[in-house]
């Protein structure tokens, strides 16, 4: 079958919904997924995609190898071949995560786009009846496909297909999953397809005989990947969430609990990885802090009062260090990142404003020690990821989100906290080092992707770049209402509403106000009362306003070198930006 798909138009030209309905109908019938031979050679296709067995197994081994062990939620199998009868839409989904340890994108954008259609189509156009789909689903929100803006990344939406196809398979009922259906609910690698695009089945692959149902291992078997895979729904739940600022909608449940307090034995047929079990109770934890500290029914933004939010928060930082001095947390570099990132999530909930009448802020000495605690583990965060990278020979693309998050997360709290006059004068430089670090590390991949795939690496690279065209242009934005009454300093001061994620979202609205006062006459005209507060405030903490030297902002044209020498006898190098440089960026904007 042809991809006739690809150039579908809606009946009116101009509505983009209809366009997408009527690619999605047309994607009923293609692109078709199917085994193919070729001179005794059997390969796979997928609309105008061929792989060959050979190409398959290498992309298969690679995933098995690389992917698998950061998020275990299937069950490997002995061929590519077995992997496509079960389900053509998991072996895509695969071949597509894999394909981004290539050096050149070709085959991962292919891919995308018609993974992203199967996607479409199976979930939203028909009913699926699947619950390998709930495991490619796992994998898509592990490993999210290309977009452009967060708000476009359709892992959120992949969750939500998950997390209701799985309660109408009875995947969150372990035992009683005959309840539900005998033969719709299976995951086993025995099943067999009869038609090409076997996920339309009213089965999952195939068809359990009266002997199967019997037999207690396989039914046992069968649980287990689907209570994994329901494991993983609340673990990607509790991930995204942190993510996008949004409360979760997934809780613990009895299979969840269960599995945290299951005895850790990896030699246990049916126990949980010590790094899923381990990423379980740190994502598990996060869903705590939300319920504790931003489910509040008689506020509006959903927070405690600030003196009631401290006490929690000082509670919770004792829980979560007893379970870092139980878990070991550090024997596992992944799973210390991610835990590092909670700590920081919980800390950043001292740094919302308040919204009493007084000033209910931490006091200063308190809000310093915090700040100071916030700083070390962004800056463990940025040298861990990095010694990863190095290391282990990961590409950025190869790690899942989870990982990706935290680093994204570190840069920002670093960018804010190194704006504040609370951080100690002998972490500025370093702060400001692990920022330009982590920019390197999100630029400075194989150009072949940089060029043409956007997502959650690109765009935290153009955030930073639009935060330092800001510090160029105005800087007075990051530090006019540090002195304000409930803002902690001016650590956050227009967002409140979207939990651990305000932080980002602090930090855009800098960029937009940044371009309004640029394209705002009446603002320039008013503009001398913001530069004498900029004064004021250089002249105390300037090299606080000194913008980062990111390897593609700067040239020997753009920056002075100015060297001063401490009382300590430490040199210390600052590039301060020309007139040349700040006009440069105001054109920019």
């Amino acid at each position: 079958v042809n991809n006739s798909n690809s150039n579908i138009k809606s009946n009116t030209g101009s509505s983009t919904f209809n366009a997408l309905i009527s690619k999605l109908q047309t994607a009923t019938v293609s692109p078709s997924t199917s085994s193919t031979s070729s001179n005794g050679s059997k390969g796979f296709s997928i609309g105008d995609i061929v792989l060959s067995c050979i190409q398959a197994e290498q992309l298969y081994s690679n995933f098995k190898m690389k992917y698998l062990p950061f998020f275990p939620i299937l069950k490997p199998v002995a061929t590519v071949r077995e992997l496509h009868r079960q389900s053509p839409i998991l072996f895509w989904t695969i071949m597509l995560t894999s394909s981004s340890s290539s050096p050149t994108p070709t085959l991962y954008i292919e891919l995308s786009e018609l993974i992203k259609i199967k996607i479409m189509q199976k979930c939203w156009i028909d009913t699926p009846r699947s619950a390998y789909i709930i495991q490619a689903l796992l994998i898509l929100c592990c490993w999210p496909l290309p977009s452009q803006k967060i708000m476009d990344d359709c892992s959120y939406r992949f969750l939500g297909f998950a997390k209701n196809l799985s309660m109408q398979l009875g995947l969150h009922r372990g035992a009683f999953m005959w309840e539900f259906s005998r033969t719709q609910t299976m995951l086993n690698k025995n099943d067999d397809e009869t038609n090409n695009d076997g996920d339309n089945k009213n089965n999952d692959g195939g068809v359990s005989t009266g002997e199967d149902n019997n037999n207690i291992k396989k039914q046992n078997d069968h649980e287990k990947w689907r209570s994994r895979a329901w494991i993983g729904i609340f673990i990607q739940e509790q991930i995204w969430g942190g993510i996008l600022g949004l409360p979760s909608g997934v809780g613990a449940d009895f299979l969840v609990n269960n599995a945290l307090n299951e005895e850790d034995d990896e030699d246990k047929e049916d126990a949980l990885p010590i790094r899923m079990k381990n990423l379980l109770l740190l994502t598990n934890f996060q869903n705590i802090i939300q319920q504790k500290l931003a489910m509040n029914v008689h506020s509006q933004d959903g927070l405690l009062k600030a003196d009631e939010r401290y006490r929690e928060i000082d509670v919770l930082m004792k829980e979560l260090n007893l379970l870092n001095e139980k878990r070991v947390f550090e024997k596992d570099s992944i799973i210390e990142i991610y835990y590092l990132y909670v700590k920081m999530t919980l800390i950043f909930y001292y740094f919302l404003p308040s919204s009493d009448e007084k000033n209910s802020s931490l006091n200063e000495n308190l809000l310093k020690e915090k700040v100071d605690e916030a700083y070390l583990a962004g800056v463990k965060i940025v040298t861990l990821t990095t010694k990863l990278l190095q290391d282990n020979n990961y590409q950025l693309l190869e790690l899942p989100i989870y990982v990706r998050n935290c680093i994204t997360y570190a840069s920002l709290m670093l960018f804010k906290l190194y704006l504040t006059p609370l951080l100690k004068d002998e972490h500025v430089t370093s702060c400001r080092q692990s920022i330009v670090t982590v920019h390197r590390l999100f630029r400075n991949q194989y150009f072949a992707w940089t060029s043409v795939v956007e997502n959650d690496i690109s765009r935290l690279g153009n955030v930073l770049e639009r935060l330092n065209f800001v510090l160029i242009t105005h800087p007075e934005i990051f530090i006019e209402r540090n002195i304000d009454k409930g803002t902690c300093y001016g650590l956050i001061t227009k967002m409140r509403s979207h939990l651990s994620g305000t932080l980002f979202y602090d930090l855009v609205w800098c960029v937009h106000e940044a371009r309004r006062r640029e394209n705002d006459p009446v603002w320039k005209k008013n503009n001398q009362t913001t530069n004498v507060n900029k004064e004021l405030f250089e002249k105390k903490n300037k090299k606080k306003l000194t913008p980062l030297p990111f390897y593609n902002q700067i040239s020997k044209d753009d920056f002075e070198t100015v060297t001063t020498i401490t009382e300590e006898g430490i040199t210390v190098t600052t590039l301060v930006p020309t007139k040349q440089a700040i006009e440069r960026a105001k054109k920019e904007f």
